[in-house]
């Protein structure tokens, strides 16, 4: 044993005064509230910062052939941030909403929601003639949660979606959009959406209207057909990409025209899509314009990776290339109007400017660009 006493731990410790564990707890609890503060006070700045930006787009209204519409004709704007609070009016960028679906059941046929930059986790349902605008199409995400669709548009909606990402849908049909009315996707990415069956990133019902305008569809993956888009309706797509998407066991890894649907491609790329029987499949009316087909591929057989048509296709200044097997076929009608590129033999062109077994020197990764 040592020969010097030990003294006793409590004798080494010193006691903190009261007093001051009070003021310490009471500074750090202070800290605490101009932390959280300030911190609220940034959000709220840069919602703002959006709202101003989102209101300059919503009254640029642009007028031409390659231009659209940004808002409805509705006199109400609805504010919408992931640090709002769904008891306020949100009719002013300072009192936002938090979610999508309080704002859409304050308003009216005809009003506009401007949303702030960040991720909205919703199921929505539109029943009513609406714009919902976005900050810009990567920040501005609406997140199915991949428990339910993300949007339904039903059949008496008119309804505008700009600069937004729509991901993560899971459904029966239609995983990220199934629309029933009248639906435009401007300058919007639809992406990561399932469906059991058809129609992964959007499905078009029949008696449906469909425009998307500067928009991509991509990564979408449908267990039977459409995994991009499955179309019923009347379908118009403009400047557009479909990439990536896929249909496990049938038609249209990239898109699905039924044999009551209508399709225009004008100005689209299509590639990269996979499924076992042609990725661009039509059973309806298809007219493909200025479009780009190219480098999709197929699992089954000698199935055309390009375009499989049991409907009427007419075909315009398109280039057909490197698609899997072939780039078309089918037992359906091929009209030729003019000035396509087939690098095989398969799509039936005979009309001036047309050429087969050509080259066409593709890139394999086709990119977007930003509209103006």
């Amino acid at each position: 044993m040592s020969a010097y006493p030990r003294k006793s731990v409590t004798n080494q410790v010193k006691r903190i005064p009261a007093f001051m564990l009070w003021n310490g707890i009471v500074l750090l609890f202070l800290t605490l509230i101009i932390f959280s503060l300030d911190g609220g006070q940034a959000q709220a700045k840069m919602a703002i910062g959006d709202f101003q930006k989102i209101e300059e787009e919503a009254n640029n209204v642009e007028a031409g052939n390659d231009t659209v519409t940004a808002t409805s004709s509705g006199t109400n704007l609805f504010y919408v941030a992931p640090g709002g609070n769904d008891t306020n009016t949100c009719l002013t960028a300072t009192a936002p909403c938090q979610t999508i679906e309080a704002a859409v059941g304050k308003a009216i046929s005809g009003d506009t929601i401007l949303l702030s930059s960040g991720t909205y986790t919703e199921n929505l349902t539109l029943n009513k003639n609406l714009t919902l605008l976005g900050t810009d199409t990567a920040s501005t995400i609406i997140d199915g949660g991949q428990v339910n669709r993300v949007i339904t548009v039903t059949s008496q909606a008119e309804v505008t979606l700009n600069k937004l990402t729509i991901t993560r849908g899971r459904a029966e049909w239609g995983g990220g959009i199934l629309n029933m009315g009248a639906l435009r996707l401007e300058r919007t990415n639809v992406t990561g959406n399932e469906v059991d069956n058809q129609g992964a990133g959007v499905y078009n019902s029949s008696n449906a209207s469909l425009t998307i305008w500067y928009s991509s569809i991509d990564n979408n993956t449908s267990g039977t057909l459409g995994g991009g888009l499955a179309n019923f309706g009347d379908a118009e797509l403009w400047n557009t990409a479909v990439i990536s998407n896929s249909a496990t066991t049938h038609y249209g890894g990239g898109v699905h025209n039924n044999s009551q649907g209508r399709m225009t491609l004008t100005n689209v790329t299509i590639s990269q899509n996979s499924n076992a029987y042609g990725n661009v499949s039509n059973s309806g009316a298809l007219t493909a314009t200025n479009a780009t087909i190219a480098f999709n591929h197929v699992w089954s057989g000698s199935s055309p990776g390009g375009i499989s048509n049991y409907g009427t296709l007419y075909l315009k200044n398109t280039l057909l290339s490197d698609n899997d097997n072939k780039n078309c076929g089918g037992g359906g009608t091929f009209i030729s109007l003019g000035h396509n590129l087939d690098s095989g033999d398969s799509c039936q062109l005979n009309q001036t400017g047309d050429l087969t077994n050509g080259m066409a020197f593709l890139s394999n990764r086709p990119t977007m660009v930003d509209p103006p």
